[in-house]
């Protein structure tokens, strides 16, 4: 008898319910979903934003996806169970044609390429968790694209989409060479870093030193900070949704308000 197949995160859970499609009408769109369950079964289920038909999607997971959380464009730690490699290179050639070589000025049409590349880029990411090492087909397929070097070059043409469409950093290098200077200073003199009402959305940032920095009234939706340091920093009435904050440093941080909903925090 064939082992269960499971799902490792409630990321994995909705990209595997995207790809099924509504009954009713076809729609592959997901709206907001409710998720419900214990221990090792939960379900989605939701209106389909298409026609308005009830959907639910079953799943059998590796214990309670809610705490389970993979890296930035991935949907979990290890292999996936419930997508196939065949799934994951369908949604590269879907999104291939909406994703322009050049970032559009027009922003709306910008948003949906970026959606279409990130879905690209995740998937890619996980088959080189699938694919093997070497030269020959992965056991089991017929599509000649699933061996190691075909989608290790999948890899970098979208790693290099991804840097293409990734947004200009408002916080400037001179900005935090100044605060590092600062800091050196004991806090005296000029360089002291206050970002107020700005918005970082999908920026790039990484191991930076914001050490008593002050944020305030921002938005800082799918930034990335991984390995930052935010000691005794000020973040008041911040949104950090979605941002990754993997390997961050918050001791002694002032926090008010503010929302960090799927915020990335792993160790």
């Amino acid at each position: 008898m064939a082992a269960e197949k499971r799902a490792r995160t409630t990321d994995e859970m909705r990209f595997a319910a995207a790809l099924q499609a509504c009954p009713a009408c076809g729609s592959h769109q997901l709206g907001a979903l409710d998720l419900a369950g214990s221990d090792t079964q939960w379900r989605y289920t939701g209106a389909c934003p298409a026609c308005g038909a009830q959907r639910a999607f079953e799943f059998a997971t590796m214990g309670d996806p809610r705490l389970a959380r993979g890296g930035r464009f991935e949907l979990g730690d290890g292999e996936s169970e419930v997508i196939s490699a065949e799934q994951f290179l369908g949604v590269i050639d879907d999104a291939a044609p909406k994703i322009p070589a050049e970032p559009p000025a027009d922003l709306a049409e910008r948003r949906a390429a970026v959606a279409e590349l990130e879905l690209a880029f995740t998937s890619v990411n996980e088959l080189l968790k699938l694919v093997p090492l070497g030269e020959a087909l992965m056991p089991g397929s017929t599509d000649v694209r699933l061996n190691r070097p075909w989608v290790e070059r999948e890899y970098v043409r979208l790693r290099k989409l991804t840097s293409r469409y990734r947004p200009a950093s408002t916080i400037s290098q001179e900005a935090l060479d100044g605060h590092r200077e600062w800091l050196k200073q004991g806090g005296k003199g000029d360089g002291y870093l206050v970002l107020e009402g700005v918005s970082l959305t999908g920026e790039f940032y990484g191991p930076i030193n914001l050490t008593f920095a002050s944020i305030v009234n921002s938005d800082l939706t799918n930034v990335e900070l991984g390995y930052a340091i935010l000691d005794e920093a000020t973040l008041d009435r911040v949104t950090l949704t979605g941002a990754v904050l993997d390997g961050a440093s918050i001791t002694n941080a002032v926090i008010t308000g503010g929302t960090w909903t799927r915020v990335r925090m792993s160790i």
